[in-house]
């Protein structure tokens, strides 16, 4: 019963690769404007990210990561945070980002606590 489940495993893992290749959109993280040295960086401390306790987490068709957080959404472009809360984007109510989703279009939708 485990070999068929190996198998099974095995085929998923397969297809998945099949898919990933045959996709047609390429989603590129790092910016083709920066050299790869730019992108180094050793570690993070603590106060390297604003966002306190992160409930999501995705990424946009430009590269760029998105995470939700308890103090709001927080942009990463591969080398620095940044807090996007409504102190800066009054538009944003100021609550944590529960959920984040990129639709088909690669539009990214924001789910707040508050309404």
């Amino acid at each position: 019963m485990s070999g068929s489940r190996t198998t099974r495993e095995i085929r998923r893992a397969l297809l998945l690769c099949i898919c990933a290749a045959l996709n047609p959109h390429t989603l590129s993280a790092l910016d083709p404007n920066r050299t790869f040295a730019q992108y180094i960086v050793t570690r993070w401390g603590r106060n390297s990210f604003p966002g306190g306790a992160i409930n999501a987490i995705t990424q946009t068709p430009d590269g760029h990561l998105w995470i939700g957080a308890e103090s709001g959404l927080v942009r990463f472009d591969g080398i620095s945070f940044r807090l996007i809360d409504h102190a800066n984007s009054p538009s944003l109510p100021p609550s944590p980002v529960l959920g984040l989703i990129v639709d088909p279009e690669g539009v990214l939708w924001v789910r707040m606590q508050s309404p």
